[in-house]
């Protein structure tokens, strides 16, 4: 396991969650080492801890009487494993899902785990867990059938429809964990994918590898800017959506006697977890910013700190890259015929040209930010916006 634990506090407890981290009473309960288990840590003990390995209890716990031993079993399919510590992992990407792409459980993926097998004690809602990257101390604590994987994926009530991969017979599963959550009270087995040579998770990519390239690099840069009506005031919404390895300028040619020199920006990670920065904030070692300047030119909005780190983070952590938000201003002279007018005129350039430019057009209010260069290929989509391709 390459991932490493930089700083850890004796308060802080990490979730069990896709990388298997928790703390125990006695101990620090991370990461199994491919060459077996190794000492553990009293958590009082740990103020912090920097090493080349995370660290996994070797204290069990006796399972408590009348505890049940059902289990549901959770399979990911695009053959990758998030491996940051402590991150609570998206459902979506785990099957079988709800309707409303939650975590299902039915007959389909229901199963039993072995209570007589020594267990690792965790804490707070993951009191129980087994963790294997190999997936063989996770087969011991199965106790009975595991569901196929042509189960699972026929039993996904989700949105987008999943099917079974066309190379299955090349592939197996490797469930890597297993552990009880107070949270709903029953056992979860999480499984990933992956081809029949891969020897344990830890040599599963962060992301797929995809023309021998990292994915990392190969993302979209999707911009909307729109004209803001108000009873008292005339404003824009500029959203810049970055998924790809390019820092973002993107100029607005509003005349100086228009535009007000005032500004609301954000850094946004989730809007519906509220996870919403100001004009700066560090992620991972890269401190992330955008800027607003006001010229002769017009509004010029630059982002800067974009690089692979940072988005391998954000992609670990919330599936996404990272959108930047700026609302600008304007007096009481400005129509919205004049705000049309000139936003239609905006332009938007790249440090490094994203394989794919979207340039959302969502509506009337909605207007064209044109890339300075770096494209070849357009196209049109009715009622989204312009895709720009290399």
């Amino acid at each position: 396991m390459k991932s490493k634990l930089t700083t850890i506090l004796a308060a802080v407890v990490l979730t069990l969650g896709l990388y298997s981290c928790t703390s125990s009473e006695d101990g620090f309960a991370g990461e199994e080492k491919a060459s077996g288990f190794v000492t553990a840590y009293k958590t009082s003990e740990i103020v912090a801890y920097v090493g080349t390995d995370t660290l996994v209890s070797d204290l069990t716990r006796a399972l408590p009487n009348g505890l049940t031993d059902k289990a549901y079993f959770y399979l990911r399919i695009d053959d990758r494993v998030l491996k940051a510590e402590g991150v609570v992992y998206n459902p979506t990407l785990y099957y079988p899902r709800t309707s409303g792409n939650g975590s299902l459980k039915s007959s389909v993926n229901e199963g039993k785990i072995n209570l007589s097998y020594d267990y690792y004690a965790g804490l707070g809602t993951v009191p129980h867990y087994i963790y294997d990257p190999q997936g063989e101390e996770v087969l011991k604590a199965i106790g009975g059938e595991i569901p196929t994987v042509e189960a699972l994926l026929n039993g996904d009530q989700g949105k987008p429809k999943v099917t079974l991969p066309s190379n299955s017979e090349t592939l197996k599963v490797i469930w890597y964990v297993a552990k009880y959550q107070t949270i709903d009270r029953v056992w979860h087995v999480d499984g990933v994918l992956t081809g029949q040579s891969t020897p344990s998770i830890d040599d599963i990519p962060d992301f797929k590898k995809e023309d021998g390239l990292d994915p990392v690099s190969q993302g979209m840069v999707e911009i909307n800017l729109a004209i803001q009506e108000h009873k008292d005031e005339q404003s824009s919404k500029l959203s810049i959506h970055v998924r790809d390895t390019t820092d973002v300028t993107v100029t607005i040619p509003m005349k100086p006697e228009y535009f007000l020199k005032a500004d609301d920006v954000s850094i946004v990670q989730k809007h519906y977890d509220n996870m919403t920065y100001g004009k700066s904030m560090k992620i991972g070692k890269t401190t992330v910013e955008i800027t607003v300047e006001y010229s002769d030119a017009g509004i010029t909005v630059s982002t800067k700190g974009i690089n692979s780190e940072v988005l391998k983070v954000c992609r670990e952590l919330f599936e996404d890259g990272l959108t930047f938000e700026v609302w600008n201003y304007f007096n009481e002279n400005t129509t919205a015929d004049i705000m049309k007018e000139a936003l239609d005129k905006s332009t938007v350039s790249f440090t490094r040209t994203p394989k794919t430019y979207f340039n959302a057009i969502l509506g009337d209010l909605d207007v064209n930010v044109e890339p300075v260069s770096g494209y070849q290929n357009v196209e049109t989509i009715e009622k989204k916006g312009k895709k720009y391709t290399k």
